[in-house]
């Protein structure tokens, strides 16, 4: 973590762009890439295979289908960092907090 620490983004994240595409909840239309024009789930960040233009956090317009299977996309896990769990808690719901 924190490899490159003049990278950090505007919400204290680190390390965003590399090893894998970033599969995100958001539907677009595709502007780019080989699902133009296709209702497809969002991807950011950019992987191994990517070229450095295409390695960004925000949306460049490329996507994937949830059907489908890629060796350069996958999903982070994320935790609100400022609702820790206390030992035994049980996770409250997004609309909750």
């Amino acid at each position: 973590m924190g490899s490159y620490p003049e990278g950090v983004s505007s919400y204290g994240c680190y390390d965003m762009a590399g090893n894998l595409w970033n599969w995100t909840a958001t539907i677009i239309t595709a502007r780019t890439g080989a699902e133009v024009g296709k209702h497809v789930n969002e991807i950011r960040g950019g992987s191994w295979y990517a070229t450095g233009n295409s390695c960004r956090s925000i949306g460049i317009g490329e996507g994937r289908a949830a059907s489908g299977v890629y060796n350069t996309v996958g999903f982070r896990i994320v935790r609100n960092a400022l609702a820790p769990l206390e030992p035994g808690a049980q996770p409250k719901h997004r609309e909750s907090l």
